[in-house]
């Protein structure tokens, strides 16, 4: 799967600051499952969820959803995996 620029990724963290924000989000695709995690930057302890998908395809259709979603409100790329 390729995102932002042709980059692959199976692993991705994201920041998004600002004067009132200070917020992490991250995701992992592991074939039909995918799971994230959300918080404020420094918290002891992030939300998290894994979803489970029908097979692959769909999950990495989710994914992919959900780091342009994050990309379009202001986050930013921190980390990745390929």
């Amino acid at each position: 799967m390729e995102l932002l620029g042709g980059i692959k990724m199976k692993q991705i963290h994201m920041i998004m600051e600002t004067e009132t924000h200070h917020k992490q989000w991250g995701a992992e695709l592991n074939g039909s499952l995918v799971s994230t995690a959300w918080g404020r930057i420094g918290a002891e302890k992030l939300q998290s969820q894994t979803k489970s998908f029908g097979n692959p395809i769909d999950a990495e259709k989710f994914f992919v959803k959900k780091v342009k979603e994050k990309t379009a409100k202001g986050y930013v790329l921190v980390s990745k995996n390929w």
